[in-house]
């Protein structure tokens, strides 16, 4: 979260005209021209662009822990529009405020500073105010030169701020009805739901550039209330559980009620989702509460069937250990959200945080409190106390409408480095005896998965070598596959097993691999120094899929920060001895020289050559689905997936090239050694 907060560097287009559209109950909102990428070479094209729309009513104060009512109230008039140019605020999360921000940023900022000179050992050959020119050359960020907030709102066209009255969603289209009077045919939706484990995420940045270089459709992307907020589930109407998927389903009726005005069809809607937002596609899929809001899915990374998606036992407990870290003890459940309420929200997400962390050291997967439920009260249901996501899957009692469903290569790494931080300790990976014939035990316990004793020794053969048990080291290529497995790959590939036996389903994988990835940010701040399987040739790690789909370019984060700091002070030196101290600078920063021909990716964060092949692949696929079902027509140049069926389990592989194959179960565990 850090690192996206300062280097997430948008580029952004040359449009800026504003545009008006008036909606029948909010009003008239006033947007802005954008445009798209231009992905090998593709013109680009514009569209337009309107951010921060209100869907939903307050839900702060009183109204905390409310269940969500659509917003149907003007808010803008011809002569005063509402002013959609602008981003909205985060929903809170993290303990996170418009105060901490900045802290943070600033923090980031110092740290860079203090890095770079620590590893060039100063002996005088580099000042602070030196760094400082060196990175903002090499970033062409201007760090010394502006306020942190005036860096975020010029580079990222981003107004940082938090508030508990945070639903509101983006629309981006290539087309509105009565300004371009050259079509009238309403286009495909394609509705995002960001992840983010529920506690955490934005659909800031989840933009258009990309898919509106190949397809024209509409895109929605929507803010829902993560953590206690969103999800503190109570015998109580004043905290009843799901707000957070309510809010989404809210959101699809705002859709379903105002999309037309912005050239799409409310009858051609697919919801699309990472990490916990695929877990929410899926779980809104199975409910009857969002029957007909939408009419295809995309699932990226998890879903309903994912082991710390749905739990339908423990929310009250866990409630109530956050309750109390604020303060509020009260044994009657409507006193205690009486108490909450008064709370402000940072403590409350700051308590939550607090508690996942010592909910995972205790061997669990750390999501208790915050995910879907059985609910008991609430005027709105998105489950009943007793229903189950995954038996309403197997048993085929939900709307049956086409899928695509997927995950990436490396999606084990994400809960491999929170094994290592949390669960599995240092005594542990020392333990030869415990790696040897009990962790593949322990860990299936941790993933949820029920009786794996049962098949602790297939597993070991299938997963790892021999030689390597008994070996922490060793085992960890085999560990990354098999949590990736437990927690991720094989809920998402549950979720097309079972679909296909009523409409077309496919699935995909993504393998690409590149140094840049997600990892570096769910691994550098709590574990840099942890050793990960693979890094050598690159990685396709959780979250890497969201590169590829939105432009959304994160210079040095995603690249190992040790390494690029390294090689940064030894390209320094070796220009100093080169070309002399006043020269040594700008032959760093060269975009012809061997720093930036090694490290210029990590620098501007832009997705090297065959990545943007694979990207618009991607976005072909994801495209071409939402506007026919087919995400592979003829038209499109891609090799040809046909719907998955058990006798022919056919999948997409997005890597360079891309290619089709047979039976993603083969892929679980591979050794890293020999991966592409």
């Amino acid at each position: 979260m850090r690192g996206l907060v300062l280097f997430s560097v948008l580029i952004v287009g040359t449009w800026a005209q504003d545009v008006l559209v008036t909606l029948p109950d909010l009003g008239t909102i006033q947007g802005r021209t954008k445009e798209t990428f231009g992905n090998l070479g593709v013109p680009k094209k514009p569209y337009y662009n309107f951010r921060n729309i209100p869907f939903a009513e307050s839900v702060s104060g009183p109204k905390r822990f409310s269940q969500p009512v659509q917003l149907k109230r003007a808010i803008g008039t011809v002569e005063q529009p509402y002013d959609a140019t602008k981003s909205g605020p985060l929903c809170p999360q993290l303990g996170l405020d418009e105060a901490t921000l900045g802290q943070l940023t600033e923090a980031i900022v110092n740290d860079l500073i203090d890095t770079l000179l620590i590893d060039l050992e100063l002996s005088g050959l580099i000042s602070t105010e030196s760094v400082i020119t060196l990175l903002e050359d090499l970033f062409e960020v201007p760090v010394g030169g502006l306020t942190v907030a005036e860096i975020i709102n010029n580079l990222l066209d981003v107004d940082f701020s938090v508030s508990e009255d945070c639903l509101h969603l983006a629309v981006s289209t290539p087309y509105l009805p009565g300004k371009d009077t050259e079509r009238a045919d309403l286009l495909p939706v394609m509705f995002f739901i960001y992840g983010g484990g529920f506690r955490a995420g934005t659909q800031m940045k989840m933009g258009y550039e990309r898919l509106g270089d190949v397809n024209d459709v509409v895109l929605v992307a929507i803010n829902y209330r993560l953590g206690p907020l969103g999800f503190m589930c109570l015998d109580t109407d004043s905290s009843a559980g799901n707000m957070g998927l309510l809010d989404q389903i809210v959101g699809l009726e705002w859709v379903r009620d105002n999309i037309e005005y912005f050239g799409g069809d409310p009858n051609q809607i697919t919801i699309f989702g990472e990490s916990a937002g695929a877990a929410s596609v899926s779980l809104l899929t199975l409910s009857p509460s969002a029957k007909g809001l939408f009419h295809k899915a995309i699932g990226q990374s998890a879903s309903a069937a994912s082991p710390w998606a749905f739990d339908d036992k423990y929310h009250e407990y866990y409630a109530r250990q956050v309750a109390a870290k604020v303060g509020c003890v009260e044994e009657d459940l409507d006193l205690l959200v009486e108490c909450m309420k008064t709370v402000p929200y940072t403590d409350i997400m700051v308590a939550d945080s607090e508690f996942g962390l010592e909910d995972e050291a205790t061997g669990t997967l750390g999501f208790g409190g915050v995910n879907g439920c059985g609910q008991t009260k609430g005027a709105r249901k998105v489950y009943s106390k007793g229903e189950d996501p995954v038996r309403i899957l197997e048993s085929g009692t939900y709307n049956h409408i086409p899928m695509m469903w997927g995950a990436n290569d490396d999606e084990g790494l994400l809960a491999y480095s929170q094994a290592v931080l949390y669960v599995i300790n240092s005594t542990m990976q020392q333990d030869e005896y415990f790696l040897r014939y009990q962790v593949i035990d322990y860990l299936l316990s941790v993933s949820e998965v029920n009786n794996g004793y049962a098949f602790s020794e297939l597993i070991q053969e299938a997963y790892f070598k021999e030689d390597e048990m008994g070996d922490f080291t060793k085992m960890s290529r085999g560990l990354v596959d098999l949590l990736g497995v437990a927690t991720l790959k094989a809920s998402s590939y549950k979720m097309i097993e079972e679909n296909s036996r009523f409409a077309d389903s496919y699935f995909y994988a993504l393998e690409m691999r590149d140094r840049k990835s997600f990892h570096r940010i769910f691994n550098q701040i709590g574990h840099p120094d942890l050793p990960v399987p693979g890094e050598e040739n690159g990685l396709a790690a959780h979250a890497d899929d969201l590169l590829y789909l939105f432009d959304v370019p994160l210079p040095l984060v995603l690249c190992n920060l040790k390494d690029f700091f390294n090689a940064l002070a030894a390209a320094y030196v070796k220009c100093v001895a080169e070309v002399g101290l006043a020269e040594a600078e700008k032959c760093v920063t060269d975009h012809e020289g061997e720093f930036k021909a090694e490290w210029g990716e990590c620098v501007d964060g832009h997705l090297s050559d065959n990545q943007l092949v694979v990207s618009d692949a991607m976005v072909k696929v994801w495209s071409n689905f939402a506007i026919s079902g087919n995400p592979t027509p003829p038209e499109s140049g891609l090799p040809t997936l046909n719907p998955w069926r058990r006798d022919d389990p056919q999948y997409i592989v997005f890597d360079y090239p891309v290619e089709v194959r047979s039976d993603y179960r083969k892929s679980y565990s591979k050794p890293r050694d020999n991966v592409h």
